[in-house]
């Protein structure tokens, strides 16, 4: 089954491809939350090279398929990511299925647009937004035009509060709209 974009209810502009149950690797076998796993911390075994290779492809797919799909009315778009929980880091994974995901798809570019800003320490998977809304910042928003369409990509949404952290600080930097788009979904 291919992946596809499922539109939250409660958060319109915050979108999961697909539904990917994540959770621990080493009880999920290679399932596509194990691969999901091992792909964004470069930790794959050499068995799940082909499986890995396979399921990018499908997640670059779901990309490009939302995108075109979704912005018609825009004079542009402009892809980014959230970044790290590590100062001045992005997540190199998330950069190159964005860069590989809209290829050849016209008005639509990246341009990393926010940064940690903070070296205060920020726990994996932390769900305090006051603390991602005091350790990330924009940058490069001079770059973005009016009425462009700014979407976010983020690896995990578990709470939500990285994922609203961001919109809030680029609408803020921009005027623009800003959609959040996850590649998984944990579940409680």
């Amino acid at each position: 089954m291919d992946p596809v974009v499922d539109q939250n209810q409660d958060e319109p502009d915050m979108q999961v491809i697909r539904y990917f149950p994540m959770g621990h690797p080493e009880r999920a076998g290679l399932s596509d939350s194990s691969l999901l796993f091992y792909i964004k911390t470069n930790t794959l075994l050499d068995s799940a090279q082909k499986a890995a290779k396979y399921l990018r492809g499908r997640i670059r797919a779901a990309i490009t398929k939302y995108i075109t799909e979704n912005i018609g009315g825009y004079k542009a778009v402009v892809m980014t990511t959230a970044p790290s929980s590590k100062q001045g880091d992005l997540h190199q994974f998330l950069v190159e299925f964005c860069q590989q995901s809209i290829a050849g798809i016209a008005n639509v570019r990246y341009v990393p647009l926010l940064n940690r800003n903070d070296s205060e320490p920020v726990k994996q998977r932390s769900h305090n937004q006051a603390l991602h809304n005091r350790t990330i910042a924009a940058i490069n928003c001079g770059t973005v035009l009016p009425d462009t369409l700014i979407l976010v990509l983020d690896d995990i949404w578990t709470t939500g509060s990285t994922m609203n952290a961001c919109k809030a600080i680029l609408v803020k930097a921009t005027g623009c709209e800003v959609r959040m788009l996850a590649i998984g979904r944990t579940t409680h």
